[in-house]
């Protein structure tokens, strides 16, 4: 599967400092999307490290990334377990960080990852940021928001509306850094050429008023730099009160 891919990271219109990091390798098919919290530079820290800290400890994993291009067998397994591994090694990093240095105390990040093999991908998955794939005009998220409103949505105690509107939308319940251990969404999904991906943080997607209107942004049949630059001025012209991260993806 050959990829291409294309990524901002926009400050937006209100933050003095983007905490929002991306990482992508189209050889490897690596691409990761992390939204950093925390006081002082403490949220760009935990962001920046664990964004890195992911592809380093996969880009040592050459091998079982070779594999998993080619299609060998329980390569779907081996990058899933890699993958979780190197999130869980990433969390503990940045708690112990924030544990060490008092002004980075209690500092975390979202961080989504993005494997691409021969036909599978996978997914590593923790926080608010989001992985939308697209497949023959059919859109489907991929990870779930670990915030407390998403959760309220999925129990029925609360109406997407009303979620949207809840002064609570931004308590996120699980993220690198919060504590020493953390739970790893993971997902392998099929994949076909012509497939595109959008890895963002909710500085973006915030802003989409339903799946349907992230749909037809990212099929349309233009270049990734055109709809990733759409997705950045659509994020601002409606407030832009975050950072805005929009890192797209298409296998060929």
């Amino acid at each position: 599967m050959n990829l291409t891919s294309f990524g901002i990271s926009d400050l937006g219109n209100k933050r003095r400092n983007n905490e929002d990091r991306f990482l992508r390798d189209d050889r490897r098919g690596i691409y990761i999307v992390c939204d950093g919290m925390g006081g002082a530079a403490a949220g760009e820290v935990a962001s920046g490290n664990g964004a890195s800290l992911v592809y380093s400890e996969l880009v040592g994993q050459d091998e079982v990334l070779r594999g998993f291009k080619e299609g060998a067998e329980d390569a779907e397994l081996q990058v899933s377990v890699a993958l979780e591994t190197a999130i869980r090694h990433a969390n503990e990093h940045v708690f112990l960080e924030g544990q060490r240095n008092p002004d980075r105390k209690g500092m975390g990040t979202t961080l989504t990852a993005l494997c691409v093999g021969k036909s599978t991908a996978v997914v590593g998955h923790v926080g608010d940021s989001r992985l939308y794939h697209v497949q023959q005009s059919r859109i489907r998220v991929l990870t779930e928001d670990h915030t407390w409103v998403a959760d309220q949505v999925r129990k029925g105690k609360m109406t997407p509306d009303e979620a949207k509107a809840s002064k609570k939308q931004n308590l996120i319940m699980r993220a690198l850094g919060i504590s020493r251990e953390v739970k790893v969404d993971t997902l392998t999904v099929p994949m076909l050429p012509g497939d595109r991906f959008l890895l963002c943080s909710d500085g973006l997607h915030g802003y989409f008023q339903d799946e349907d209107e992230a749909r037809t942004i990212m099929s349309r049949p233009v270049g990734l730099q055109r709809i990733v630059l759409e997705c950045i001025a659509t994020a601002r012209d409606r407030g832009g009160k975050d950072n805005v991260t929009a890192l797209m993806v298409e296998s060929r």
